[in-house]
C-alpha cells in the first residue's frame, strides 16, 4: 500500500524527537481514506493511536505506519481469523 503524497510543508514537527503530527485530513490522505472514516474508527476504537488537545485531534506519522504494519496480512483468511480473536 502506497500512502498518498501529503503537503509536508504544513506539518508541525517536534524538533527534539522529529515527530510529524498530522491533522485528521492529513492522516486520512496518508491512509487513502476519508476523514469521516477516521472519526468513525476513533469512535469505535478501531483507529490508529491519536492525541487529542481540546477539540483538536493529531496523529503521528509513525503511529499510522505502526497501525498499518499491525494490519498486514498475506491472505484474506488471515484477516478473518484475526478479526475473530
Amino acid at each position: 500500500m502506497n500512502p498518498k503524497e501529503i503537503d509536508t510543508k504544513s506539518i508541525k514537527t517536534n524538533s527534539g524527537q522529529g515527530f510529524e503530527w498530522l491533522t485528521t485530513q492529513q492522516a486520512a490522505d496518508y491512509l487513502c481514506t476519508r476523514p469521516k472514516t477516521l472519526e468513525y474508527w476513533r469512535h469505535t476504537g478501531l483507529s490508529p493511536k491519536f492525541a487529542k488537545l481540546g477539540r483538536q485531534v493529531r496523529y503521528r506519522r509513525d503511529w499510522l505506519d505502526d497501525w498499518l504494519e499491525a494490519r498486514a496480512a498475506t491472505s484474506t483468511a488471515e484477516v478473518k481469523r484475526r478479526d475473530l480473536l
